[in-house]
C-alpha cells in the first residue's frame, strides 16, 4: 500500500510544481478513499467474531422489499447499485461503503442490487444491541464508521 502511494504522489508533486491544482484534489479524494479503506479493514478484523457473510451473485437483490431483512451489510467485495421506485439509478456502492436496509416507505431508495459478485459482512441487530452491552468500545468505533459514511466525514486516524 505504501509503494502504491509513492507511486501516485511522485507524478503529483511534479505536476504540483507546474502549477497544476487538479492533481491536488485528486490525491486528495484518493488518500480520503485509502484512510476509509484501512478503517474499514481494521474494523472488519476487529469484529469478524459478530459478523455474518454474505454473498450475491450479480442481479441478486440485497436490500429491499424483495430481500430477507438481516440488518446493515458491509460491503467488502463487488459493486451494487441502489435504485429508486422508478427504477432510477440513486447510488452506487463499493468495498467499504455500508448497505442500510431500505424502508420502502420513504420513497427514495427501494432496492440495491448487486452489478457483480458480491461479499457482504452483516450486523444483524441483536448483534448490535450485544456489542453495545458486551463490548462498548467496539460498538462505539462501528457506529462512529457507520455514521462517518451516512454524513460522509472520515474518521480521524487516532480513532
Amino acid at each position: 500500500m505504501e509503494q502504491c502511494e509513492e507511486l501516485m504522489i511522485l507524478p503529483w508533486r511534479d505536476e504540483r510544481s507546474s502549477g497544476d491544482d487538479r492533481c491536488g484534489s485528486l490525491l486528495e479524494r484518493v488518500s480520503a478513499g485509502l484512510e476509509q479503506q484501512i478503517h474499514f479493514e481494521e474494523l472488519m478484523d476487529e469484529l469478524r467474531d459478530w459478523l455474518s457473510p454474505g454473498h450475491y451473485s450479480e442481479g441478486d437483490v440485497i436490500a429491499g422489499p424483495d430481500a430477507v431483512p438481516i440488518g446493515l451489510q458491509l460491503l467488502c467485495k463487488g459493486r451494487a447499485s441502489a435504485y429508486d421506485a422508478k427504477g432510477v439509478l440513486v447510488s452506487q456502492f463499493s468495498s467499504g461503503e455500508v448497505i442500510w436496509p431500505t424502508i420502502p416507505e420513504d420513497g427514495h431508495v427501494v432496492s440495491v442490487i448487486a452489478d457483480e459478485t458480491c461479499e457482504t459482512k452483516m450486523v444483524a441487530p441483536d448483534t448490535q444491541h450485544w456489542l453495545e452491552n458486551h463490548k462498548v468500545e467496539l460498538a462505539f468505533r462501528l457506529i462512529r464508521y457507520l455514521l462517518a459514511g451516512r454524513l460522509e466525514i472520515q474518521p480521524k486516524a487516532d480513532q
